[in-house]
C-alpha cells in the first residue's frame, strides 16, 4: 500500500493502479531516446538487436528505420493513453463520493494497459515472439538474446508497479480474504524466477559457468521476498533489519554484475582494462563515470530514503521512477558494451 501523502509542492501523486502505465509509457519514450542517444556515436542497435520474427521473410529494420517507428509509435500510443489518464486522474477526486467516478477510475488503469501491452505486441513482432518463449531464452544469435535479456531484465524493473497494478485489479473480482493477503509477493517473485530459469538454460545450452553465478544473483532478491512475508505473518520474531540486509546483499551483487558483467568495465581510470583493441570504449569517459554513479545512487536509494517520512525524498513512490530510469541508463551501456564486443570480434577476424 502505498503511504500517506506528504503536503508540499512536489508530491506527485499518481494513483498506485496507474502507476505501471505512467511508467510503461515513459519506458517507451526512454527507448526511443536511448536510440537517439547511441545514434549520436554511430553505434548501430540494429546490429545488436533482433528486429523481425525469426520465421519473417523480410529484410531486418535499420538504425533510422527503428527510430523513426519508435518515435511514432511512442506519439500514437501516447495519445490514446495520456487523455484516458487525465480523464482517471479528475475522476480520482470524485471517486469516494460518486458511483460512476469510482467505476472509472477502476476500469481506465485495466483498459490502458490493455492498450499499451496489446499495442506492444501487435506493433513489434520480435517482442511476440520472445515473450511466448521467453523461459526457452535462445542464446545465439547474439542478436537474438539481447533481446530475450532486454525483455526479461526490464521486467525486473517493473516488479513493484506491477505489484500495485495486480492489487488493484484482483481488488476488482475477488472479495479482500485473507489468502490474498501476500499476492503482492507471489508477483514480486515471477521476474526473478524467469530469469533464473533463462540462466539455467543458457548454461545448459553453452555451458558457461558464469550463468550459474548470474542465476545466484537473481535468487539473491529472493531471501529478501521470503524476509518481508514472515515480518508480516511474524512481526514479533522477526527482526526487521534482517530484510534491509539481504536488500543490502542484493544492491551489491546487482551493482557488481551491472558494472562488470553487462557493461564489461573493469577499471575505473581506463574503463575497459588490458584490452587487445584500443577503440574498447565508444563514449567520452565521463558518460561512463556519470552511469557508474546513477547506478550506484538508484540501486541504494532505499538507503537514502530509509529514515525519511513516508520513506521518500521528492514525491509518492519516486524509487519506482529512478528505476525505469536506472534501468534505461543500463540498457545503453549494456547494449555499448555488446556493441564494442561483436566489433572486436569481427576485427580480430
Amino acid at each position: 500500500m502505498d503511504a500517506e501523502k506528504v503536503p508540499g509542492p512536489l508530491v506527485i501523486a499518481i494513483p498506485a493502479s496507474e502507476r505501471v502505465n505512467v511508467l510503461l509509457l515513459i519506458a517507451i519514450w526512454l527507448w526511443q531516446t536511448i536510440l537517439k542517444f547511441l545514434s549520436s556515436y554511430q553505434l548501430d542497435v540494429s546490429t545488436l538487436v533482433q528486429t523481425r520474427n525469426p520465421n519473417e521473410v523480410v529484410l531486418p529494420l535499420n538504425q533510422l528505420q527503428m527510430q523513426r517507428l519508435s518515435r511514432k509509435f511512442a506519439i500514437r500510443i501516447s495519445k490514446i493513453v495520456v487523455p484516458l489518464l487525465v480523464v482517471s486522474m479528475i475522476c480520482q477526486q470524485w471517486a469516494e463520493t460518486n458511483d460512476f467516478a469510482h467505476l472509472l477510475v477502476s476500469i481506465i488503469p485495466l483498459v490502458e494497459f490493455a492498450i499499451i501491452i496489446g499495442s506492444i505486441i501487435q506493433k513489434c513482432q520480435i517482442i511476440a515472439y520472445c515473450v511466448k518463449r521467453i523461459l526457452l531464452i535462445e542464446p545465439t544469435p547474439r542478436s537474438m538474446r539481447n533481446v530475450y535479456i532486454l525483455i526479461s531484465d526490464t521486467l525486473t524493473s517493473f516488479t513493484k508497479p506491477l505489484i500495485d497494478f495486480s492489487l488493484h485489479m484482483t481488488a476488482l473480482v475477488l472479495s479482500k480474504d485473507a489468502v490474498w493477503t501476500h499476492f503482492d509477493l507471489l508477483v514480486s517473485l515471477f521476474p526473478l524466477e524467469i530469469r533464473i530459469w533463462q540462466c539455467l538454460r543458457e548454461f545448459y545450452l553453452t555451458k558457461d559457468r558464469s550463468m550459474l553465478v548470474n542465476a545466484l544473483k537473481y535468487c539473491s532478491g529472493i531471501p529478501i521476498v521470503v524476509s518481508v512475508w514472515y515480518t508480516r505473518v511474524a512481526p514479533d520474531i522477526q527482526n526487521f533489519n534482517t530484510v534491509y540486509w539481504f536488500q543490502c546483499l542484493n544492491s551489491c551483487f546487482t551493482l557488481f554484475w551491472d558494472v562488470k558483467m553487462d557493461w564489461r568495465c573493469n577499471s575505473l581510470l581506463q574503463i575497459r582494462k588490458n584490452h587487445k583493441s584500443t577503440n574498447s570504449v565508444i563514449f567520452p569517459k565521463f558518460i561512463y563515470y556519470i552511469g557508474f554513479l546513477t547506478d550506484f545512487t538508484i540501486k541504494f536509494w532505499w538507503i537514502w530514503v530509509m529514515k525519511t517520512p513516508n520513506h521518500m525524498l521528492f514525491f509518492q513512490s519516486e524509487l519506482q521512477y529512478l528505476e525505469v530510469l536506472r534501468r534505461s541508463i543500463w540498457v545503453i551501456f549494456k547494449l555499448e558494451s555488446e556493441y564494442v564486443m561483436t566489433r572486436n570480434l569481427v576485427t580480430e577476424k
